[in-house]
């Protein structure tokens, strides 16, 4: 009984070592677009329909394409792994699991791809501030915040730049656009925009 135990330990235990190397492996090499379906066969994944509407995938080639994001839910994960430990090279996945993988694979890549370009911003508008161009930086840090992105550095410049050209309706601006931003997604950060925008509205009324 506890040599089942320990090896269904140590098996688990390879599969998160294996699961968390692939991963970070992935993003490593800073992979932009999303990847098209991996052949299988000489076709595309697509193509090949098996029992019950499921897809013929191979196994390695599926799980490095779709192992980011959280583009696959985990009982699909481990049952791929499983099977791989086990010497299996091909599976099958149902056909609304891959589609569902390739959509939310295409989002996780958009989102990669915005994230670098405001990174990209960000770095070119520091350097023109540092430079003592703030119009230009402004611009930059503008640019950022009007495209949606939880660009945090964008905001807090802008923010503080603001402030100290005692700005408030550019501040009230960038901070009720910064509250949109963040959302959900970083409760803190929404949290401590929603402070601020309110300290500033009063500040603002009481100039009035």
């Amino acid at each position: 009984m506890w040599l089942i135990i320990l090896f269904v330990v140590l098996l688990v235990s390879a599969f998160l070592l294996y699961y968390t190397f692939r991963k970070t492996d992935i993003l490593r090499r800073g992979q932009k677009n999303t990847p098209p379906c991996t052949p299988v066969e000489g076709k595309e994944l697509s193509e090949l329909p098996g029992k019950d509407d499921s897809v013929k995938i191979n196994i390695d080639d599926f799980l490095e394409q779709y192992l980011v994001g959280e583009c696959l839910p985990e009982e699909v994960v481990i049952e791929l792994q499983l099977k791989r430990l086990a010497g299996d090279v091909y599976s099958s996945v149902s056909r609304e699991v891959m589609e569902e993988a390739q959509k939310k694979c295409a989002l996780y890549w958009k989102k990669e791809t915005e994230r670098e370009a405001c990174l990209a911003t960000e770095e070119l508008a520091k350097a023109k501030e540092r430079e003592g161009k703030l119009d230009e930086a402004i611009a930059l840090y503008e640019k950022n915040v009007n495209s949606g992105h939880p660009a945090f550095i964008s905001f807090d410049r802008l923010i503080s730049i603001y402030q100290k050209q005692k700005n408030l309706d550019k501040e009230i601006a960038v901070l009720e656009k910064a509250v949109k931003a963040f959302g959900d997604a970083h409760p803190i950060l929404k949290e401590m925009c929603e402070f601020k925008l309110e300290k500033a509205k009063k500040q603002k009324n009481e100039k009035r």
